[in-house]
């Protein structure tokens, strides 16, 4: 790769976004012109760089709810051990689930029920009053009263934007929280959105390469089993896209127009 560089503890904080290329300023006030740009970086660093033009709405996350903030939820996880299993002196298998609380248990090993309980933040100082009402109603008064009753309180993480798979014209996005698959926000997600992105990229620069094909995140493996070669007609046809077919249309129309018109010339004289 060209024109590569690595500048190291220094942060963009202005995109300007014109026609035919990108211009990035970073706080060393140094200027970097290029035909597309990657941001793979978290969306909250994202909304801290300075956009002109600005942002369009589609692309922001959604606004805060009337309290000021976004609505968070707390995971619970309890480990209840009792002297004896009581769901399974009533012929229960142990697995509970309610969604008023929500709340998913099982049988861990004997005499000992765990699991989690989905909640508010304002329902926290409850969560053991509700837990064994729910416990209770199922299985009878003897869940409340455990040998040992352990709980963990965790935030849970959720997304907060919908997923950046879209480029702004020459502005691409690209982190483990843009890839719209079910591995977003992990590894996996972020070497999806990696690879998408980088066909966005290419595509800004020879869209003539660039398949509908290759824009998805997820797509089969290209290897063929035992094997198989495909031919060169298919391997042809597997690169046609709208630039290609249009280009090549217009060249075959023009040549052929240019080849009538020195024919009707050379028969004129």
């Amino acid at each position: 790769m060209q024109f590569t560089t690595v500048t190291l503890n220094c942060r963009a904080v202005k995109v300007e976004h014109f026609k035919n290329y990108v211009q990035v300023t970073d706080e060393r006030e140094q200027k970097h012109t290029a035909q597309a740009v990657i941001l793979a970086i978290p969306w909250n660093k994202v909304q801290q760089l300075e956009f002109d033009p600005r942002i369009p709405k589609a692309f922001l996350p959604p606004l805060a709810t009337k309290s000021g903030h976004n609505p968070r939820r707390l995971i619970t996880q309890f480990h209840l051990r009792y002297g004896k299993s009581v769901w399974a002196e009533l012929g229960y298998s142990g697995n509970f689930l309610s969604s008023q609380p929500m709340v998913s248990g099982h049988e861990c090993r004997m005499s000992t029920f765990c699991g989690y309980m989905l909640h508010s933040p304002e329902e926290q100082d409850d969560v053991l009053e509700d837990l064994m009402d729910a416990l209770a109603e199922q299985f009878g008064e003897e869940m409340r009263q455990p040998l040992e009753c352990q709980c963990s309180t965790d935030e849970l993480s959720v997304a907060m934007h919908k997923p950046q798979t879209k480029p702004w014209h020459r502005v691409i996005w690209s982190s483990s929280s843009a890839v719209g698959t079910s591995y977003r926000s992990l590894m996996g997600g972020a070497v999806q959105s990696g690879v998408r992105a980088a066909v966005n990229a290419l595509f800004v620069v020879r869209p003539q390469v660039v398949s509908w094909k290759d824009m998805l995140d997820e797509r089969q493996n290209r290897t063929t089993p035992d094997g198989v070669r495909t031919g060169r007609l298919r391997g042809l046809l597997s690169r046609l896209n709208l630039y290609n077919v249009t280009f090549y249309s217009f060249f075959v129309l023009g040549l052929i127009w240019l080849l009538n018109l020195g024919y009707g010339r050379a028969s004129a004289s």
